[in-house]
């Protein structure tokens, strides 16, 4: 796909509307890893075979080593993933060990080929638009948290956001209001935040706002 086939927006759900899932809240820093590969997951299936997939949460952060709000990525995730069959979100998890579940309806994590790092902003467009949403870091500032609408813009003088070093959220598209272009996000704070759980960033490589480095799960 060459530069001039990559249009000035783009929303993933607005073309795959059928892939739409209920906004999440994270609770736990945790989490947030493995929401954002399950959605990953969800929206590329979805892409491919018209299928959602809702991978068990509980199961994720429970019975995977890499999962805690220290070491915790969605590298570690994934890498737990494409190594077991997942139960899904409606299985049964045994109340006194969680990694036991009764449910014949898992995910194969061996349908992930791997994950791929892509780096530039024509790139993670064109890997949008040929997979599907990607995961991408934010270097978050105090009033990232309390954004409301249009589009996020780096402010002089907010301070870094002390909670966590970074903040994982998913890229569905982009587009561009009076010539400043953006990256439309969904985050993992519950549909109070942003948009309805949705957001517009800013992309700007010199306020370094978002990682250039995106992630991106292979089928």
């Amino acid at each position: 796909m060459n530069k001039k086939e990559v249009p000035l927006e783009y929303n993933f759900y607005a073309k795959f509307s059928q892939c739409i899932k209920p906004i999440v809240s994270q609770g736990l820093n945790s989490t947030v890893y493995a929401l954002i590969a399950n959605s990953m997951i969800s929206d590329r299936m979805c892409k491919l075979n018209k299928k959602k997939v809702n991978l068990s949460i509980t199961y994720l952060t429970s019975c995977n080593s890499g999962s805690n709000s220290s070491q915790g990525s969605v590298v570690a995730i994934v890498k737990f993933i494409s190594s077991v069959d997942v139960p899904l979100d409606k299985c049964i998890l045994n109340p006194s060990n969680v990694c036991d579940f009764e449910c014949n309806r898992t995910f194969s994590g061996k349908t992930i080929k791997g994950l791929c790092k892509v780096s530039g902003e024509d790139n993670i467009k064109r890997e949008i638009l040929k997979n599907g949403p990607i995961a991408i870091s934010i270097k978050m500032k105090n009033d990232f948290t309390t954004y409301r609408q249009g589009i996020y813009q780096y402010r002089p003088g907010a301070g870094v956001f002390n909670i966590t070093n970074e903040h994982i959220v998913k890229v569905i598209g982009w587009g561009e209001i009076d010539g400043v272009k953006y990256w439309q996000i969904e985050n993992t704070w519950g549909d109070d935040w942003g948009e309805s759980g949705y957001g517009k960033i800013e992309i700007n490589a010199t306020h370094g706002i978002v990682d250039d480095n995106a992630l991106a799960i292979q089928f």
